[in-house]
């Protein structure tokens, strides 16, 4: 694994993605963790336990090509966090949900506020990989040589994100299958895992802020996240 410009890449990332002010910020962290308690979350709900105006809901999810709705409107997956099947899955609180690519798996849990235990199958050779990260770090790798490929993102993320960049963005068991991966896959490169972390805590910072550190957890009650705002 070569050296990787780490600023180079943040900022692609971070300039890939639409804007978000304050207002949308709170939203969209509502969003994942709301999401993160494993069924689609309709625009009203949303919008009450953001505090905001629906039509502010509406807006956010309109400027966004990384929404996935489903037949009634409600969001099912947003920005690398789905309940609907993918390759990479998520164990959270005894629930089961998705991401869309290997890298996603490393910044959601401080999206989400909570420690993920992670499961995906290395494309090269077919091993399980077994990782749980929590929001601060990464706890544990198994197999131990895990890696992570990646790649530059385009201008700008579009619709066709998962296809033209999440494909692109898995585990692999060793140093070894990544390699072997990266040399047929185009534009690809390989990153270690708490690279690809460190990575995307930069980018969670760039695009959240202070709004991000003002979120507070509340306990938990009968199964549901409860959440609040401070200044």
């Amino acid at each position: 694994m070569g050296l990787i410009d780490a600023r180079r890449l943040v900022d692609e990332l971070v300039a890939g993605r639409p804007r978000l002010d304050e207002a949308q910020q709170r939203l969209a962290l509502t969003l994942y963790r709301l999401l993160g308690e494993g069924r689609p979350v309709s625009p009203q709900r949303l919008a009450e336990h953001a505090g905001v105006d629906p039509r502010d809901v509406h807006r956010l999810l309109q400027r966004q090509y990384g929404v996935y709705l489903d037949e009634q409107g409600a969001v099912e997956g947003f920005w690398g966090l789905s309940v609907s099947s993918t390759a990479h899955r998520l164990k959270l609180d005894g629930r089961t949900l998705y991401a869309w690519c290997a890298w996603d798996t490393l910044f959601l849990p401080a999206l989400i506020g909570t420690t993920i235990g992670v499961e995906s199958s290395c494309p090269t050779n077919g091993a399980t990989i077994s990782i749980t990260v929590a929001p601060e770090r990464v706890l544990k790798v198994e197999p131990a040589g895990a890696a992570l490929s990646f790649r530059h993102p385009d201008a700008r993320f579009t619709a066709n994100t998962r296809s033209s960049f999440c494909r692109h963005v898995n585990f692999f068991a060793s140093a070894e299958a990544v390699d072997e991966w990266t040399a047929r896959d185009g534009g690809t490169f390989a990153m270690s895992i708490d690279d690809g972390f460190e990575i995307g805590r930069r980018v969670n910072d760039a695009t959240y802020g202070r709004t991000l550190a003002a979120w507070v957890r509340a306990p938990r009650g009968a199964g549901t996240t409860q959440q609040r705002w401070t200044p």
